[in-house]
């Protein structure tokens, strides 16, 4: 009876101590741009949360929307700049692949633009096989005819290539998830063959958030074990904290999108937040981008940007 009893207490002692799990509600939700201004999507927020980055049309361009100066300014109009561009950890620099076509076959561009002073520095030219970048721990990882290589920008002003000795990031290749560890690198596959989609590593590198077409969106550890399903969430992103998911609900009719917005969910699928809810605006692509959990991002069909204020509970 005494154990039962010392049992309880110590059980309300701890739910007293433990912090009630927080929550995330929307203060404001602003449009950045008009449609007057062009068509932009895929947009991120610069480390200090001072900034919007984002594409123009098709991938097309890299654009810079001040929020103090509340002004637009194009970084450049690089075909296929806008998809998977990297911001640098201190916000100095921006990443990305671009790509030309010669002779019918496409070749691409790894390159690094200064946010200061606005120059680009060719890092990779005109490879057949060449992935996305990653920016981790101030080194860029990409692929190049499946070989992992990294760029190292944070010990030294001179740019090394190296295959050895460099953080762990993952990619998708032939629809499988890809993760790279130093020289390394290894296929996922948590649900069997399929579809692998917008796989993206935790901030602290220890778990995995992916897409399985046709299923859902799912958490899991780097060996594959699914440690959560959050269900239908699309192009989903972490919080800066890695205690939140971002994600798109959207709809289509076969050919069009008919409707989509923007929610977020607690890493253990516990909490589901919708954060819009329009009837003439088409949300897609939520990214919190910066260090604050307060500020996220995102754009509409019509190509506008947003940016959604939240406020912790």
């Amino acid at each position: 009876m005494k154990k039962t009893i010392y049992f309880t207490l110590l059980v309300f002692l701890m739910m007293a101590i433990l912090p009630a799990q927080q929550t995330l509600k929307v203060e404001r939700i602003e449009a950045l741009t008009q449609k007057e201004q062009g068509e932009f999507s895929f947009p991120k927020l610069t480390p200090d949360g001072s900034k919007v980055i984002f594409s123009g049309p098709k991938f097309t361009g890299l654009f810079m929307f001040d929020l103090e100066k509340r002004t637009i300014e194009t970084l450049n109009n690089e075909v296929g700049a806008g998809y998977e561009f990297q911001i640098s950890d201190d916000g100095q620099f921006v990443v990305y692949r671009s790509f030309t076509f010669k002779k019918g076959r496409k070749f691409y561009s790894l390159k690094k633009q200064n946010l200061l002073d606005r120059s680009v520095s060719v890092l990779e030219k005109e490879s057949r096989e060449l992935s996305p970048p990653r920016l981790v721990n101030g080194k860029i990882i990409y692929l190049r005819n499946n070989t992992p290589l990294k760029i190292d920008i944070s010990s030294s002003p001179q740019l090394q290539k190296t295959t050895t000795s460099f953080s762990r990031s993952v990619f998708v290749r032939k629809r499988t998830i890809v993760l790279v560890e130093g020289d390394r690198q290894r296929e996922l596959k948590p649900l069997g063959e399929g579809i692998y989609l917008w796989p993206r590593l935790s901030p602290d590198g220890s778990k995995l958030l992916f897409t399985f077409a046709g299923d859902g969106t799912y958490i899991s550890d780097l060996e594959g074990n699914i440690l959560t399903r959050i269900g239908y969430a699309n192009a989903p992103v972490w919080s800066p904290d890695g205690q939140w998911i971002a994600y798109m609900v959207d709809h289509d009719d076969g050919h069009i999108y008919t409707d989509s917005e923007i929610f977020i969910s607690s890493v253990d699928g516990k909490q589901k937040i919708q954060l819009t809810n329009t009837k003439d605006i088409i949300e897609m692509y939520p990214n919190w981008g910066s260090k604050e959990l307060t500020k996220l991002v995102f754009s509409s069909l019509n190509g506008q940007i947003f940016l959604a204020t939240l406020k912790t509970e």
